[in-house]
């Protein structure tokens, strides 16, 4: 009667229709594996600040905010009218030991912020293999220490959506690892410090929003934080790609994108900044300009980019925040604080550093500025009465010198004494731990004295890991391949995609995906894979293990670029002037000039040029049929446009080649031995899939001397427990011409040519040779 409310709880959300999700979780420390949400409010929502102190017999005995991060793996949120997989309010999980001796109850202590030397005690964890699309949000509001980790968001209207965020504690780790961003915005955390987008793929139409939620209620970190992009695969599609987010929301125009050292000397193919360039902020800051003459930044519409980095700055040195973060200031009365650059001893630039204070979070306030990190550059920071000893002065964050290279600055401050040399990897002890838990000491930071941060090599750190307690299971009890220590009930579990008593099943084993992942990783249960569909491929690979790629063997003749439509079949999208399934069809030499040819060079009709000069324009792409006088340079033969291939039900016949001038290609039979999905650790055999059990057969590996497809396997052939080779140079192959079960073969007593074909005119007892008594044409048959 009441829907999915229940009145009458101490739940204020689930006394309400306010927000009605699939899964609801007072508490982010629950485990979510592999489940499945549509078509509701919200999807998988975990809002531990409804409870943040604990709930009935637990009321006061748990930090729910802060407690570890559960796992939260293969789950899938679509279709849903707010929120897909999202951590409202605060989620900010923390080195705490929840045992079971202690049944999960927490204290003051274990729930700390810092540590007593100052080390603030955030836990890196993941999420991981999580998939959006179709819902309005995904992401969180302020969220810490968790990496989203090989998640798709797909035609979201937000594909992220994320208010504030921090460094992580490990030193080292990515806040989005191997995501995928396609069709949608991107509203950016404000801060705090370096947020890093790591092997990230983002295609179609996209909008990337700085500093989301800045400045608005409690959120928002002097709204300059730092995007940093390794290995980026940029291949967005719209015209616009980011905002500002201007006005209220980002009161000090912060925000700096930057590629990291690394990708700025190997640029990545499909790369969100121009040739030679390699940060980018907002166009307010004029002052960069002037640094030295324009040779290092100038604005996007100076390029002609105006409207893709709404009107930013780009420069070809690496962009860095500097921050004062001060006390008991309002921005009627904070005064100013200027920023002087010099370069070989004299003044080049000068700019006020941008005051943002938030009203209902009052320690979230302070100056900020965009600077080039460089020791080209002198920055003298200056305030009437010089900048008192208590406020906090970061430059940069520790993350990029123990991941890439520690950036250098010559800083001066005025009532303060600084280092000859101010570096990214200074003191950040008692800073931030959480938005709660920020800004709690003073005296920190740049020109105090304190020592810098200790170093830490990031390749020695063991990245964000999904929730394990070895201690509560008994030592080398759980295969760490296979299982995990479940931390609530102390018992080895298995991993998504394992069963079995000691979990040594892989249900995945018979996908056997060479470029690609298996389908049922998460869909539970014990069976073998038996589908058609086991494995998603990489872009590019295709057939029933992923292991086929058309495009390795094809190059379109130099003259375009091949994109893969199946395993075996691609199309060329030709260079201007080409045509043809491998582009290998030109009119150059036969029209006038060049391709358009002086005719049109974007017709939307069969196109043809005439010898000499002349275009035409047909209905029917036929028209000239034989006319050598006239030659289609574009849309020529029927179309494909309104044409589908039909595909074999059987995954061991395939369609070779696309549909090509309207024709499909009738589809063939896969090479015997070659891997199939439609039955059991399937494998081809005449065109049909034939199951067998995991030890009666030999999973095919071209790279393997021993394995059957192997042609340079000289046992093949007779080795009578090696199944037979489909590789035609095998002699126990059908295709090799040595193998007189080949009727092509000359061995082949079917084959014409061989002597002992009774066909061959040259065997005497053929009936065609003249040797042959019973051949009319010898000379020695009587009847001839």
């Amino acid at each position: 009667m009441n829907g999915c409310t229940i009145p009458g709880t101490d739940n204020g959300e689930a006394d309400t229709s306010a927000d009605h999700s699939a899964y609801w979780s007072v508490t982010h420390s629950n485990h979510f594996i592999g489940n499945r949400a549509a078509g509701s409010f919200n999807g998988l929502f975990f809002e531990p600040q409804e409870g943040p102190r604990g709930r009935g017999f637990a009321l006061n005995k748990v930090c729910t905010i802060y407690l570890p991060l559960g796992r939260v793996e293969g789950n899938v949120c679509h279709s849903h009218s707010r929120f897909g997989t999202y951590f409202v309010s605060n989620d900010w999980p923390r080195q705490i030991d929840t045992t079971l001796a202690l049944n999960g109850y927490t204290n003051a202590t274990m729930c700390a912020p810092f540590d007593a030397e100052g080390y603030e005690r955030g836990r890196s964890s993941a999420i991981s293999n999580n998939v959006d699309y179709h819902n309005t949000f995904v992401g969180g509001y302020g969220l810490g220490d968790v990496q989203f980790r090989d998640h798709t968001s797909i035609s979201c209207l937000n594909l992220i959506y994320h208010k504030e965020s921090k460094n992580f504690n490990d030193g080292c780790s990515s806040i989005y690892l191997d995501y995928h961003f396609e069709d949608g915005q991107m509203l950016l955390p404000s801060g705090h410090g370096t947020l890093i987008f790591e092997n990230n793929v983002f295609r179609g139409p996209l909008l990337f929003e700085s500093n989301h939620h800045c400045n608005e209620g409690s959120t928002g970190f002097l709204c300059n934080p730092q995007y940093i992009f390794v290995n980026p695969d940029w291949q967005a599609t719209s015209t616009k790609w980011l905002t500002w987010n201007d006005g209220n929301n980002n009161p000090t125009h912060g925000a700096s994108y930057s590629l990291s050292p690394h990708d700025f000397a190997n640029p990545p193919e499909h790369n969100f900044f121009p040739p030679g360039y390699q940060s980018l902020c907002h166009g307010i800051h004029t002052y960069l300009l002037a640094l030295d003459g324009g040779a290092t930044c100038v604005t996007a519409a100076s390029l002609g980019l105006a409207e893709r980095y709404e009107n930013g700055i780009l420069c070809k040195k690496p962009l860095r925040r500097l921050e004062i973060w001060t006390q008991n200031l309002v921005a009627a009365s904070a005064g100013a604080v200027t920023v002087q650059v010099s370069a070989g001893g004299s003044v080049v630039a000068s700019s006020l550093m941008y005051f943002t204070s938030v009203p209902s979070a009052p320690r979230k306030q302070g100056f900020t500025l965009p600077i080039i990190a460089s020791l080209e550059y002198e920055y003298r920071v200056m305030r009437a009465g010089g900048i008192p000893a208590s406020w906090i002065i970061e430059f940069s964050d520790p993350v990029m010198g123990n991941r890439f290279v520690a950036d250098r600055i010559h800083l001066q401050v005025d009532g303060r004494t600084c280092p000859e040399i101010t570096s990214s990897q200074h003191d950040r002890r008692f800073i931030l731990s959480s938005a709660e838990d920020s800004f709690t000491t003073y005296n920190r930071g740049a020109c105090t004295g304190n020592p810098d941060m200790p170093p830490v090599t990031c390749s020695q750190v063991s990245p964000p890991a999904l929730m394990n307690c070895p201690h509560e299971c008994a030592a080398g009890s759980c295969n760490g391949a296979n299982q995990y220590c479940d931390c609530f009930s102390g018992q080895c579990l298995c991993k998504p995609g394992f069963s079995g008593p000691s979990c040594e099943t892989d249900i995945c084993s018979s996908a056997r995906c060479v470029h690609g992942q298996c389908l049922a990783r998460y869909l539970g249960g014990s069976l073998p894979v038996a589908t058609d569909a086991a494995c998603m491929c990489e872009e590019g690979w295709g057939g029933s293990s992923c292991d086929a790629n058309p495009c390795t063997a094809n190059s379109c003749n130099g003259n375009g670029k091949c994109v893969p439509t199946s395993e075996t079949t691609f199309t060329c999208d030709c260079n201007p002037g080409y045509q043809g399934l491998s582009c290998d069809t030109t009119c150059v030499g036969i029209c006038r000039g060049s391709f358009p040819f002086s005719c049109d060079s974007k017709p939307t009709k069969p196109a043809f040029c005439q010898r000499g000069s002349g275009c035409d324009y047909p209905t029917d792409p036929n028209k000239y049929n034989g006319n050598n006088n006239w030659c289609c340079y574009a849309n020529c033969g029927a179309s494909c446009d309104n044409v589908v291939c039909p595909q074999p039900d059987d995954d061991c016949m395939v369609v070779n080649g696309g549909c090509y001038r309207g024709v499909c290609p009738a589809p063939v039979a896969r090479p015997n031995g070659v891997v199939c999905h439609s039955a059991p650790w399937g494998i081809c055999v005449d065109g049909t899939c034939v199951g067998n059990a995991p030890e009666d057969i030999i999973v095919p590996n071209p790279n393997n001397p021993t394995t059957a497809s192997n042609p340079n396997n000289p046992t093949t052939a007779s080795n009578p427990n090696n199944p037979p080779n489909p590789n035609p140079t095998s002699t126990s192959s059908t295709n090799n011409p040595n193998n007189p079960n080949n009727p092509t073969s000359t061995s082949s007593t079917n084959n014409p040519n061989n002597p002992n074909n009774p066909n061959n005119p040259n065997n005497p007892t053929s009936t065609s040779s003249t040797n042959n008594p019973n051949n009319p044409n010898n000379p020695n048959n009587p009847n001839n």
